[in-house]
């Protein structure tokens, strides 16, 4: 069983999409990041998107009488497209800390030309991710997708989840993900274009920068049944003696 322990000092878990809005004033080296993967009908495909909110870097600069260090955002986007078991597109990219927006009312997250937001339709609710990344060659990586929640919001927050220094907020734990992936050439010509249709994962992470190095151990993953999915989670600290293991 996943432990709920809604100590300050250790990690917390939660599956609420309430809780996954931005907490800007949490601790200087804290990040956060929203998680989003799926896998297709027939199982041959897969993608993985993750938004990033900080990379936690330091920038130190002359100030003419000495020296002193300015902690600057450094966003940062991924998207990487499976098939067949082999990676087809795979980019990852740092931005300028102005290029980063994100709500404390609405869950919704901007980095460059790319963004998730949560709505809701006459057909459910869910996320609606878009991808604009660029790739080796001058070619560009357009991906738009929409994550529809079949299972979610399955744990309630505790009490005091913004001073929690590791969150795992499994919100979504199952979705039908439908959308479209199109690659374009370095003229700017479409040269791949491919629907994808599967069921998807979706959860928001947060933790200090200090509790991350202090992880020596970490594997999770999942399995999409028919009609549920099965999350696993191993990890292990520096101080601990054998790893956890969590189903």
């Amino acid at each position: 069983m996943i432990q709920t322990n809604p100590s300050a000092d250790r990690f917390v878990f939660a599956s609420s999409v309430a809780a996954e809005l931005w907490q800007p004033r949490k601790d200087a080296e804290a990040c956060e990041w929203w998680h989003f993967d799926a896998l297709s009908d027939d199982g041959r495909e897969a993608v993985v998107i993750v938004f990033m909110d900080d990379l936690a870097r330091s920038l130190h600069n002359d100030a003419g009488n000495g020296s002193q260090s300015e902690r600057l955002r450094s966003p940062a986007l991924s998207c990487t497209y499976f098939a067949d078991g082999k990676i087809v597109y795979r980019s990852e990219q740092r931005f300028a800390a102005e290029e980063f927006s994100a709500s404390e009312s609405e869950l919704k997250c901007r980095i460059g030309n790319s963004g998730f937001r949560f709505g809701t339709a006459t057909y459910g609710s869910g996320f609606l991710v878009s991808v604009d990344l660029s790739l080796p060659k001058g070619r560009r990586l357009r991906a738009n997708f929409e994550w529809l929640s079949v299972e979610s919001d399955l744990a309630a927050p505790p009490a005091n989840i913004s001073q929690a220094v590791r969150l795992w907020n499994m919100a979504v734990p199952r979705s039908d993900v439908s959308g479209r992936i199109t690659v374009d050439d370095s003229r700017r010509r479409v040269s791949h274009s491919h629907s994808f249709r599967g069921t998807g994962y979706h959860d928001h992470n947060r933790e200090t920068r200090r509790t991350a190095e202090a992880i020596s151990e970490r594997h999770w993953g999942r399995a999409h049944f028919a009609d549920s999915t099965v999350v696993f989670r191993r990890s292990a600290e520096v101080v601990d003696e054998r790893p956890a293991t969590e189903l």
